[in-house]
């Protein structure tokens, strides 16, 4: 515990000093400075006790908003507080209306825990993901305030499992309940106290939400036409490295349309893009063209907010970041139905081993692998129905869950 307490001190130490240069590690140091005082402000207008959600950043946050809004539906009077670590999530998150109060979270030490939690006096707290803190899992345990975990996954890679974890583990298993994402390792499983149910990911809610609204774009459907249309989604130089290789090595097998979202839409990077194309006499034209050209082969979408609806006019997608293990947004193509490839280094993310398991994606590392997929009809469609069919079992994933952590918001 010592060793603990040390390096949590030695971080914000770190952050201290890199606060004097960077904008976001000096966020995260005024976001606490006067903590104890909003809190006490917020629970003081507070009606009755708040249920807690506690996200990392943003995209913990995007998995907490469907349990929330079951939550809300079901008890609308009990008070929403949200919390965050990082400030990426707490300066971007777009809280829905019902969350009351919203903070960072302390640093995992024992007296500014105990000052949060005796200060807040929440009714439940509700982490998402990974963000187990023992400290303040230790203050919340003697407070009699009852730790949930959702959108959980673990591997055995983790620390909880190892052997010198057994602190970690010991702060894992004060959870009175834990939503699990997909199905875990019987032997990870069973080192786990806290009551366990798979319940799905609750992300699906919210991109099949999307995927059901109506939009059409003149250009992509003039673009696309008749054909079949490959989408590099949230791309970087190695997804976009890969497809050059294709056109250039065997371009009459190559998509007629194909549709490239890069994740980086700044000038540099688009012109970069377009450079790249050239090299391979790839005809293209960008989404924000007055003048949409048929004849290109290729549409550069150099804005945001246009890839989540450009799925739809796609037959295969190709998801950017499986070449660094980062990988982006895979469910959003799935709940298109249709089939997802991306690079071969996204084991970090149970979301993708589960797709490959259940046959609705594929990981890829050469040009020939994504060709292959492209002349398979069959196989696509194949891939297509497996991704119809994990979409329609998790699309109830978060009433699923929050009806596992219901007992604890009583």
């Amino acid at each position: 515990m010592l060793l603990y307490q040390g390096a949590i001190k030695a971080y914000q130490i770190g952050i201290s000093v890199a606060a004097t240069f960077n904008d976001k590690a000096k966020a995260w140091i005024q976001g606490r400075r006067h903590l104890t005082s909003q809190v006490a402000a917020a629970r003081s207008a507070a009606s009755q006790a708040p249920v807690l959600f506690h996200c990392a950043s943003l995209g913990e946050f995007e998995q907490a908003v469907p349990v929330m809004d079951q939550m809300h539906q079901d008890q609308p009077q009990t008070p929403i507080w949200v919390t965050f670590f990082s400030p990426s999530g707490y300066q971007n998150a777009k809280l829905p209306h019902y969350v009351s109060f919203h903070c960072y979270l302390p640093a995992d030490l024992p007296r500014a825990t105990k000052q949060f939690v005796a200060t807040a006096q929440p009714k439940a707290f509700i982490t998402v993901k990974y963000e187990i803190w023992p400290q303040l899992f230790s203050q919340l345990q003697r407070h009699q305030v009852p730790i949930g975990i959702i959108s959980a996954h673990f591997r055995p890679k983790q620390i909880y499992f190892k052997s010198y974890g057994c602190f970690f583990l010991r702060a894992l298993n004060k959870a009175q309940a834990i939503a699990l994402q997909y199905p875990i390792a019987k032997d990870i499983s069973n080192q786990i106290q806290a009551p366990q149910k798979v319940c799905g990911d609750t992300r699906f809610n919210r991109v099949l939400q999307t995927a059901q609204q109506p939009w059409t774009n003149q250009s992509l459907e003039q673009f696309v036409g008749e054909h079949e249309c490959l989408i590099l989604a949230s791309c970087w130089e190695p997804e976009v490295a890969l497809l050059c290789d294709w056109l250039r090595c065997n371009p009459e097998s190559a998509p007629k349309k194909i549709i490239l979202a890069p994740h980086d839409v700044s000038s540099g990077n688009i012109a970069r893009l377009e450079k790249a194309l050239q090299g391979v006499s790839c005809s293209f034209m960008r989404f924000s063209s007055a003048k949409t050209d048929t004849k290109a082969q290729a549409l550069i979408i150099d804005s945001v907010g246009i890839l989540k609806y450009a799925f739809r006019y796609a037959h295969l997608a190709f998801v950017g970041g499986g070449f660094r293990n980062k990988l982006h947004n895979i469910l959003e193509p799935m709940a298109y139905q249709i089939p997802v490839v991306f690079g071969p280094n996204s084991n970090k993310y149970p979301e993708a081993a589960y797709a490959i398991q259940q046959g609705s994606a594929n990981a890829v590392s050469k040009w020939q692998h994504l060709q292959a997929l492209w002349l398979d009809k069959i196989q696509r469609k194949q891939m297509a129905q497996a991704a119809k069919e994990l979409v329609l079992e998790n699309q109830d994933a978060a009433e699923k869950t929050y009806r596992f952590i219901q007992p604890l918001l009583q």
